[in-house]
């Protein structure tokens, strides 16, 4: 659906002047798991999208494959693991279903090659060594797949998706999203913005459904709190789902106002090319940015930050506290260039979204959350033990975590979540711990060539072997036909 020549509709009366001005939603910049907008917005008309072509029964090129099948490795879990509870404002300690964990414990006996969460989500993604997908962790709208709005305390394997092999996920507030071989796009969860890409706004979509989009295969997906991003082979992104803050990068942020006092959005339903990308002069001059293939990219609650093939960064979205890099607070609704890093001696190797702020690593530098010796180091916010000291005591600079202080206990790479941490040890290739607002990184050799990570308030980073060549294949070296 196109976004454009929208109006507001006019006033009903005079009194219109002393109406209350909409309130803006704050959810995205605290420390809120609750949907803030479209569960209170009136349903858009229904409309009857485009049909759908079959599903790709070609898979993507084995090269492209390999990259995402990594050394599977054991899931480990530190925090708060009460699903109903993580990362909502309101946390009763009485109405924790089990207690909060201090120190890393040893999740399950299965091997996971991937693994998934972010910090606005209450739930997880696992990819098994073979390519099944297990979910675990809050399922108020069916994010987890299976049909009901039951949570799982453990992972379980998503029944929808058994005949798939998935080799790229990607969580939002209450949403998932699941990349098979052939890349194809699976969803499941809240759709009250469009967030799905199914075509609807039909509120939940509890089994694992595909995207309706029919373009080159995705290679890549990740998601706001309630919009998504999907990147296909041939490097270029495609966004849908809740448009506020001009987060889809489509030059509009889709306000509307049904009546003179209530405010609605135009949501896009099925993914739509970002296709405009432009650069802003000190004097306010603006111009085109041209041959942009994006290689990768990272979502904030409502922003987005990309990377293209010649490591410029732009960003676009939701401006506040400065978190898009241009010097300055006010939103974008196009994709805009990062002057920071517009030269070669600053270009950009990988990006990473938290909810209110960005962070990118450059050519000339590394963050750090994992040493040569595989020691990990966690900082920041300790509640609910996240951080993994045994005690809820804030760092406020990076401390060892000594449970991994052995050569057979030693981390391959790390991910933060909302009030947990999630890790796989030497064992395996894959990692994730998962946090709130403490700060962790990433890291890779040199020849790890991609990686990228999704967080909400803290920064996480994943490290590989050499063996390892690329952690997350978005490149426009493949092209698929």
């Amino acid at each position: 659906m196109s976004s454009n020549g929208r109006k507001r509709a006019a006033p009903a009366s005079g009194r219109s002047a002393k109406a209350r001005k909409p309130r803006k939603p704050v959810s995205e910049d605290e420390d809120s798991n609750d949907s803030s907008l479209s569960d209170q917005l009136p349903p858009e008309p229904p409309r009857t999208p485009s049909p759908m072509v079959d599903e790709p029964m070609v898979k993507l090129p084995e090269e492209l494959l390999r990259s995402f099948y990594k050394t599977p490795g054991r899931l480990m879990i530190a925090g708060m693991v009460s699903w109903d509870l993580v990362a909502k404002r309101e946390n009763n300690p009485t109405k924790r279903s089990h207690p909060n964990l201090f120190t890393f414990h040893k999740f399950t006996d299965r091997r996971y090659r991937l693994i998934v969460s972010g910090c606005s989500a209450g739930h997880s993604i696992l990819i098994s060594d073979d390519g099944k997908a297990y979910t675990f962790g809050r399922n108020n709208c069916g994010q987890l797949g299976f049909g009901d709005t039951i949570t799982r305390n453990e992972p379980q394997l998503v029944p929808g998706l058994m005949d798939h092999n998935i080799i790229h996920a990607a969580v939002g507030r209450n949403h998932s999203l699941f990349v098979t071989d052939t890349g194809a796009v699976y969803a499941c969860g809240d759709n009250k913005s469009g967030q799905c890409g199914l075509g609807s706004t039909a509120p939940q979509v509890l089994k694992p459904t595909r995207v309706r989009y029919n373009g080159a295969p995705i290679v890549k997906v990740g998601c706001g709190a309630e919009f998504s991003m999907i990147l296909d082979c041939n490097g270029a992104l495609h966004s849908f789902g809740l448009p506020e803050y001009g987060q889809l990068g489509h030059n509009t942020d889709g306000k509307y106002f049904v009546t003179s006092t209530k405010l609605s959005y135009h949501f896009e339903t099925v993914p739509k090319h970002v296709a405009l990308f432009f650069e802003k002069s000190k004097e306010g001059h603006v111009s085109p940015v041209r041959d942009v293939d994006i290689v990768d990219f990272s979502c904030g609650n409502n922003h987005t930050v990309a990377i293209d093939s010649k490591k410029r960064a732009f960003s676009w979205g939701f401006g506040g506290f400065g978190r898009l890099g241009h010097a300055e607070q006010k939103d974008e609704s196009v994709p805009r260039l990062i002057k920071y890093f517009d030269s070669q001696a600053r270009g950009v190797r990988s990006v990473h979204c938290g909810a209110t702020y960005s962070l990118a690593v450059n050519e000339n530098g590394e963050q750090v959350a994992i040493d040569s010796k595989k020691r990990a180091f966690s900082w920041g916010f300790g509640g609910f033990g996240r951080l993994g000291h045994a005690e809820q005591k804030d760092e406020s600079v990076p401390r060892l975590i000594k449970y991994f202080d052995s050569q057979a206990r030693g981390v391959r790479s790390v991910h933060c979540g909302a009030t947990y941490s999630l890790a796989v040890n030497e064992n395996g290739e894959q990692a994730h711990v998962h946090t709130n607002k403490h700060t962790c990184t990433q890291t890779s050799t040199r020849a790890h060539k991609q990686a990228h990570v999704h967080t909400n308030k803290h920064t996480c980073a994943q490290t590989s072997t050499r063996a390892h060549k690329q952690a997350h294949v978005h490149t426009n070296k493949h092209t698929c036909t």
